[in-house]
């Protein structure tokens, strides 16, 4: 389940340090990220977007969680 998790914490990480070195391309504002929930300006600073990641990544787990339920309870019924 945690392997679900792998490539959004990546992307999270990248994210968060290439956003910094970016201009903005609408605003010209020395800093760009690709969704409001990711902005710290936005989203009550690195613990409002920490909070976001953490939910968002405890909801990629859970669904993560279900499939392998529902796929070993699938294979057990076949028998």
């Amino acid at each position: 389940m945690l392997i679900a998790a792998i490539f959004p914490m990546v992307w999270v990480v990248y994210t968060m340090i290439r956003a910094n070195l970016i201009i903005a391309p609408a605003s010209g504002n020395d800093w760009w990220y690709p969704y409001p929930f990711l902005d710290p300006r936005i989203s009550g600073g690195y613990v409002g977007v920490a909070g976001y990641i953490v939910g968002i990544a405890a909801a990629i787990v859970g669904v993560a969680a279900l499939v392998v339920w529902v796929g070993r309870r699938r294979a057990g019924s076949d028998g």
